[in-house]
């Protein structure tokens, strides 16, 4: 199987893949796609992602948690991951919604996508309940 995409845990059945077939897959996919969007990820955003930002965005596992602390580039993983989605292909900016948790967050994430991905929804939870109701 080429290492064209990362294998989820959950698509690890469909695939026919034991646990360490799938993770052997995804260690050499995350390997080729680092160094085939090197470039990419250096002149992405204004500050190049660091090599922790850049494997958390290759990464497409069904679930991610990204724990640090504030100005540590939480924000700048999501715009960086955003870009990479849409680059790749994997989707657009219409079918990419995101969540902060308060109005200020939602309005400096708007702000930094305006230029480059203006489709993508940027909701707080409550807006984004109330655009479902």
């Amino acid at each position: 199987m080429p290492f064209d995409h990362w294998i989820p845990r959950s698509a690890a059945a469909a695939h026919g893949l034991e646990e360490v077939a799938r993770r052997a897959h995804n260690a050499a996919f995350e390997r080729e796609e680092l160094a085939r969007f090197g470039a990419f990820f250096e002149r992405v955003l204004p500050q190049p992602l660091n090599d922790e930002q850049r494997a958390a965005i290759v990464v497409d596992e069904d679930a991610a948690l990204v724990v640090a602390a504030a100005g540590s580039g939480k924000t700048t993983l999501l715009l960086g991951k955003i870009a990479y989605l849409v680059r790749r292909g994997l989707a657009r900016p219409e079918e990419i919604v995101l969540l902060a948790f308060n109005n200020s967050v939602r309005a400096e994430i708007r702000d930094r996508l305006a230029g480059s991905h203006p489709g993508v929804a940027v909701h707080t939870f409550h807006s984004l309940g109330l655009h479902i109701v």
